[in-house]
């Protein structure tokens, strides 16, 4: 007992910390020379042959241990912000669409998209969602792609994916993706896909875990809701049911005009 005695001070002294204008009291207690706590106890250890003072840590002591957490901290928050894209965005498009990219071409939207993550915790527990729909070119999977980034940004686990990923996951992968993983899932560019039992399985899923789900489409209300087949209408009235903020995204001037020159200039460029 005595010999673990000893081995518990004696590492307590090896990790003690002397810094340079450190000084003892009448009493040889250290003492800080910054912030003058002391560095040891008051009394020495008792049960320790001979009786010595154990180390203790002073502010500076506990500063420096508080920043080196917090630097830890922000580490592993880092970390884990980046396993939540390699795990959340399948595209790396994807990456790329953040309200700091906004044009601001719809400030009524990226509003609503902004409220959505400052809300996320009210929309989770309602398991709410919204459908992006309109034309090619809007630009429904940028807005979408903004709420993903921020609330992985937040360290809110996302997927933004397109279901025809989904079902050939689940189709030929030796271990599918968990989609009970995921608070949220977004569900790009919906009726491109080919209506399969196992399309409407992976839809079914997340409807019945309640997971808040965000979809984009080209297709028109009209047609979501009163589509020609039963395959069709079983998956897209579980997307409306738990999509009700509904935002149709129309295909803006600026993004015409950006089209435009973006078109001018190669041309300029390869007819040279």
């Amino acid at each position: 007992m005595q010999s673990i005695i000893n081995s518990i001070v004696s590492a307590n002294e090896a990790n003690g910390k002397i810094h340079e204008g450190d000084y003892y009291d009448e009493t040889g207690r250290l003492f800080c020379g910054k912030c003058h706590e002391p560095k040891q106890t008051e009394k020495p250890f008792p049960l320790a042959k001979p009786p010595r003072r154990m180390f203790i840590p002073c502010r500076c002591d506990r500063e420096e241990e508080e920043q080196y957490r917090r630097r830890i901290e922000a580490q592993k928050a880092q970390d884990k912000i980046k396993a939540l894209r390699r795990s959340g965005v399948m595209d790396a498009a994807y990456n790329s669409y953040t309200f700091a990219a906004d044009d601001g071409r719809d400030s009524k939207i990226t509003a609503s998209c902004k409220r959505y993550v400052a809300h996320w915790q009210e929309m989770l527990d309602l398991a709410c969602g919204i459908l992006f729909y309109g034309d090619v070119g809007g630009g429904k999977s940028f807005y979408a792609g903004c709420i993903v980034n921020a609330l992985l940004d937040l360290g809110v686990p996302a997927l933004m994916t397109r279901l025809s990923y989904l079902v050939n996951d689940r189709v030929k992968a030796d271990n599918p993706i968990n989609l009970k993983q995921f608070k949220l899932i977004v569900l790009d560019d919906v009726g491109a896909e080919n209506i399969s039992q196992t399309a409407f399985d992976i839809v079914n899923d997340i409807y019945l875990a309640r997971i808040p789900v965000i979809c984009t489409t080209n297709l028109t209300l009209s047609e979501l809701k009163s589509s020609a087949t039963l395959e069709k209408q079983r998956i897209y009235n579980r997307i409306l049911e738990r999509c009700p903020k509904k935002c149709l995204v129309p295909v803006t001037k600026s993004r015409i005009d950006a089209s435009r020159e973006l078109d001018r200039l190669s041309s300029e460029i390869l007819n040279k």
